[in-house]
């Protein structure tokens, strides 16, 4: 495990956990020290709040060799790193929620568990959907075909998560799909009620050299899809008539 790891070699494990959400999966119970979401995405669930959450385990083990300027917060115990989060890194940089994106935000964590079962579901049905077409190549973690299935299984409740890619062949056939699609939105966020695509290539990893992109298994023909609470059966015809355009 990434947690024995980690601890053998006295260095705490950060977990991002924002596209699974603890909907899916609880890093702590698995290990993890820390634990980052972005609440701008599923938590928020709506695109209408930036933020962001940082959560410490009562069991973190901080060496305090390895990280000296957590001394002066030894007193805190496993919860000195959040300490001087609080003290020093919010305090010098302002990274504090603002009242009215924090109230935003709660609304959205109101309906997380109601979201995130119709996403994720979705998210299955259209991968499975999608992957009979031979126009795409679609790689998703509930599909028996994804490497990652057996772990996908017994780590996340039962659910696969609510993103998927798809290889359209070519840049321009990736670009003609995302232009064809009507219900689907291409924007770069992720997590929220609407279903979201985007281009990664020309986007997200424009500056990164063709060595970070193909570790990232980053092509010129992928399309990120964030699947979102709409009708499935709307979501399926929406897909299917722009990759008919092909």
């Amino acid at each position: 495990m990434l947690s024995d790891l980690a601890h053998n070699n006295n260095l705490p494990l950060f977990v991002d956990n924002t596209v699974t959400t603890p909907f899916m999966i609880r890093p702590l119970e698995l290990g993890a020290d820390v634990v980052i979401h972005s609440a701008s995405k599923a938590l928020n669930g709506n695109g209408n709040s930036i933020g962001g959450i940082v959560i410490v385990g009562n069991s973190a083990v901080w060496n305090l060799d390895k990280f000296p300027k957590l001394r002066e917060f030894e007193k805190f115990g496993p919860l000195m790193y959040l300490a001087r989060l609080r003290a020093r890194m919010a305090a010098d940089f302002g990274s504090a929620l603002s009242p009215f994106n924090a109230h935003l935000t709660s609304i959205g964590l109101d309906t997380l568990a109601l979201r995130m079962e119709r996403a994720t579901d979705n998210a299955l049905a259209l991968a499975e959907y999608l992957s009979y077409n031979k126009k795409v190549k679609i790689s998703y973690p509930g599909l028996l075909s994804h490497p990652d299935y057996e772990l996908a299984k017994r780590q996340f409740q039962g659910r696969y998560g609510l993103m998927f890619t798809l290889k359209a062949g070519s840049m321009e056939n990736a670009f003609k799909f995302i232009d064809g699609l009507k219900l689907a939105l291409n924007v770069s966020n992720i997590g929220d009620a609407r279903t979201l695509v985007i281009h990664p290539w020309s986007t997200i990893f424009l500056h990164a050299d063709d060595e970070e992109k193909a570790a990232s298994g980053i092509t010129e023909d992928l399309v990120r899809v964030a699947v979102g609470i709409e009708d499935i059966e709307d979501l399926k015809e929406d897909f299917e008539q722009s990759l008919a355009k092909l």
